[in-house]
């Protein structure tokens, strides 16, 4: 599952999964509806780049939203089931429901899908364009350490000073 909360935040990098989640009518946070981070494997990957721009840094995008009155895990969890169709599908068939009711709220369910997967599409499209959206200067470098949890992390305008500093302490 690839969902965190922090400080009241809820956060995801998988852009499909928060296009589920705006579906759902979860919010982007007005303050930092996205963080852009470059990333690089070490310290001399880094420094390499920043002579030579090659190779480039895994980017990924993290989506934030507020957490409030979402039930997120059941979402994504929701969302991750390989037998959600197979477990609805079973639940008709053992509710003892006549064949003209089960076959219209199968109809009803698949309008519903459709009509979601339609919301999903546009909800998508609109991250993605955020995305392509985002100015270079207000992305973030991270640069991981040798130890596990290790980073050093500062925006893509901080000055050769401000660099040296926090790549030192990795």
């Amino acid at each position: 599952m690839q969902l965190a909360y922090h400080e009241q935040i809820l956060t995801t990098s998988n852009t499909k999964l928060a296009s589920v989640l705006m579906m759902f009518g979860a919010r982007l946070r007005k303050v930092l509806p996205l963080e852009w981070i470059d990333e690089w494997p070490d310290k001399a990957a880094f420094i390499a780049w920043r002579k030579t721009q090659e190779p480039k840094p895994k980017a990924t995008v993290f989506f934030n939203f507020e957490p409030a009155g979402l039930d997120a895990r059941a979402i994504a969890e929701a969302f991750e089931s390989k037998f959600a169709e197979e477990e609805f599908t079973n639940l008709l068939n053992d509710s003892g429901m006549s064949e003209e009711t089960r076959a219209k709220l199968l109809a009803a369910h698949s309008k519903a899908v459709a009509a979601n997967s339609r919301e999903t599409l546009t909800a998508r499209e609109y991250l993605m364009g955020m995305m392509r959206a985002v100015p270079e200067t207000a992305k973030w470098n991270r640069v991981r350490g040798k130890g596990k949890g290790q980073f050093a992390q500062f925006g893509k305008q901080a000055t050769k000073e401000t660099i040296a500093e926090y790549l030192s302490k990795i």
